[in-house]
């Protein structure tokens, strides 16, 4: 059995480029049991001339797919593909909208970036500006029709794209930039704030956790799995005691806003509201997401309903004030939002 499965792996006819994998027996209960260790190829191989890729738990034949075969090799590659030139885009067919969305983000945590100040070509040039291979042409790289391309510009030049952020794998904190799988869309996503650098977690978690916690122990362990532990004072000295001006129960009292003075001010069930303050909370939302969170389908009807009415009580804000019909557009709850949804909290 062993030199069968060993002979069927070397076997071009088989597998291309064959797999040098060597079976380990082991004996459980006085059975030999065979166990094969298949680690992740940097080659994509072939089964029998067919061409097959794992979509969940499914092994599927992509061989009469060129684009499918295409962006398995891409995910193979070393060189991260982002910085494919392509000589024939120009200015524009880039979204003059996109760069000021970059910018506004930007502005909130840095007034004076040196970003804010350069024209829309200025900054391609100073960042994704290179020579393509074998014809040396100069063009703009694949990482800034993704980020700042119109629709049409991205989908002639990528159709298949897929931003992947990091390698996986196990990373060393102190050399994680060395695993960046798209320095310069990363780059760019940090400067806004989307992104944080890797490894930032654990800096800000030992960085402020004494602010809150004095004498605490922290221990972090990152390997399959991540463990975090705090270990701080007795936890008897935090209870809370009844006159404490910080509980729920008192900060139901001095809220200024109501469950239910909002749904009578709105006309909105409270189960309607609850739904989408909380789903909003963490992040922004899309209003497709929104409404399928809801369960709602009609778009019109539901944003004049519903969105409409919690933006302008000021439930909810959105990402791209200045364009409310933005493609770009997404919802998130404001603190009177949260602050509503901690009364309802307490109330409980």
């Amino acid at each position: 059995m062993t030199k069968s499965i060993i002979n069927t792996l070397n076997n071009p006819e088989q597998f291309l480029p064959p797999m040098p994998i060597t079976p380990e027996q082991a004996e459980v209960d006085g059975k030999i049991i065979l166990y094969l260790n298949v680690p992740e190829s940097e080659q994509v191989h072939r089964y029998k001339n067919r061409f097959f890729d794992r979509w969940g738990d499914a092994d599927n034949d992509v061989s009469k797919h060129t684009y499918l075969i295409k962006n398995m090799f891409m995910r193979k590659e070393k060189e991260s593909s982002e910085n494919e030139v392509f000589p024939d885009v120009t200015l524009e067919d880039m979204d003059e909208e996109s760069f000021k969305i970059m910018r506004s983000h930007i502005s909130i945590h840095n007034s004076n970036h040196p970003w804010l100040s350069m024209t829309n070509e200025e900054f391609l040039k100073s960042l994704f500006w290179g020579k393509q291979r074998g014809t040396n042409k100069e063009g703009y790289k694949l990482a800034a029709i993704l980020l700042f391309g119109k629709e049409q510009t991205i989908l002639n030049c990528c159709p298949w794209h897929r931003t992947k952020p990091f390698q996986t794998g196990d990373i060393d904190i102190n050399d994680w930039r060395t695993r960046t799988k798209n320095p310069l869309i990363t780059k760019v996503f940090r400067e806004m704030k989307w992104a944080e650098e890797l490894g930032s977690g654990q800096k800000n978690i030992r960085k402020y956790a004494p602010l809150y916690f004095e004498n605490s122990e922290i221990e972090i362990h990152s390997g399959e799995e991540f463990i975090f532990s705090i270990t701080y004072r007795d936890p008897k000295e935090f209870e809370f005691a009844e006159n404490i001006p910080t509980s729920h129960r008192q900060v139901t009292d001095k809220s200024p806003i109501s469950r239910e003075q909002v749904k009578d001010k709105l006309g909105i069930e409270w189960n309607i509201l609850n739904s989408i303050l909380s789903f909003c909370a963490t992040e922004g939302r899309a209003n497709s997401e929104i409404i399928v969170c809801a369960g709602f389908k009609d778009r019109a009807t539901f944003m004049k309903k519903f969105i409409k009415p919690m933006v302008e009580e000021g439930l909810l804000a959105m990402t791209v004030p200045d364009k409310p019909n933005s493609r770009l557009q997404k919802y998130y709850t404001t603190e009177k939002g949260k602050s509503l949804l901690l009364c309802q909290d307490a109330s409980n």
